[in-house]
């Protein structure tokens, strides 16, 4: 099974959500933002809603040209889902609830 790849800029958020998934049996790989487009063969990314949106576009731009799907993890002020999201979890939010957007992605 290919690792979910999260794009986290903060090490600590990397670690926490590395670990949350982890432990619900995913293989899981961290990356900060600029190191996204050489991991663009995995099959779901997920994106922190920290990140500038222009960047989050030009990640999962990158995703999805090579079959990625991409869930984005949405600041509680952000108003709608992003178009190029293929899910979205809005914070606050619990790793379970990752996890549910990442077997949903499977599926499909």
């Amino acid at each position: 099974m290919p690792p979910v790849v999260v794009v986290e800029n903060e090490r600590p958020l990397q670690r926490l959500l590395r670990w949350a998934l982890e432990e619900e049996g995913l293989p899981v790989e961290t990356v900060a933002p600029e190191d996204a487009p050489r991991c663009i063969d995995r099959l779901i990314f997920v994106i922190n809603a920290q990140i500038p949106i222009a960047e989050r576009l030009t990640i999962a731009d990158a995703a999805h040209a090579m079959g990625a799907s991409v869930i984005d993890l949405l600041a509680p002020d952000e108003p709608e889902s992003p178009p190029y999201a293929d899910a979205v979890v809005t914070s606050p939010y619990r790793a379970s609830d990752v996890v549910r957007a990442i077997a949903r992605l499977r599926m499909t």
